[in-house]
C-alpha cells in the first residue's frame, strides 16, 4: 500500500466523524508530514481510536509535533507506533512533554528515529512521572542494531 499524503488526508477527514474505527494501521504508506498533521487533527476530535500505527512513513519532526499536540487532548489512544520516522530529538521531546499528563497512552514504539540519548532521557523522565501516577507504560527505543524497552 502507498496511500500517500492525499490518502491520509481523506482518511483523516473520515475519522473526524467516524466513531466506529478503533485501530488505524497506516504503516509504510508514505503519508509524510502533511498526512501526519491531518491525522493529528482528526485525533483531536475522534474519541474511538485507541491504537495508531504510523511506522515507516517519514513523518519527521513536524509530524511528531503535530501528533504530540493531538495527544495532549486525546483520551482514547493507548498505543502508538512511530518507529522509523526520523522524528529526532525534537519530535521525541514534544511527544514526551505531551504525554506527561496523558493517562491513556501505555505503549509507545519510537525505534529507529534518531532520538539520541537526550530523547531517551525525556522518556525516562516521563516514565518516572507515570510511575508516580501509578500508571504502566512501555516504550521501545532502538537504533537499527539493537532494540531496548523501558517499562514501568
Amino acid at each position: 500500500n502507498d496511500i500517500g499524503t492525499a490518502g491520509a488526508k481523506a482518511l483523516a477527514e473520515a475519522f473526524m466523524t467516524n466513531r466506529c474505527v478503533n485501530s488505524i494501521n497506516l504503516a509504510s504508506n508514505g503519508i509524510g508530514v502533511e498526512g501526519a498533521k491531518a491525522l493529528a487533527e482528526a485525533l483531536m476530535t475522534n474519541t474511538s481510536v485507541n491504537s495508531i500505527n504510523l511506522a515507516n512513513n517519514g513523518i519527521g519532526v513536524e509530524g511528531a509535533k503535530a501528533l504530540a499536540e493531538a495527544l495532549m487532548t486525546d483520551t482514547s489512544v493507548n498505543s502508538i507506533n512511530l518507529a522509523n520516522n526520523a522524528i529526532g530529538f525534537e519530535g521525541a521531546k514534544a511527544l514526551a512533554e505531551a504525554l506527561i499528563t496523558d493517562t491513556s497512552v501505555s505503549n509507545i514504539n519510537l525505534a529507529n528515529n534518531g532520538i539520541g540519548v537526550e530523547g531517551e532521557k525525556a522518556f525516562k523522565d516521563l516514565l518516572e512521572e507515570k510511575k508516580r501516577m501509578g500508571l504502566e507504560v512501555s516504550i521501545v527505543f532502538g537504533d537499527g542494531k539493537t532494540t531496548r524497552e523501558m517499562v514501568v
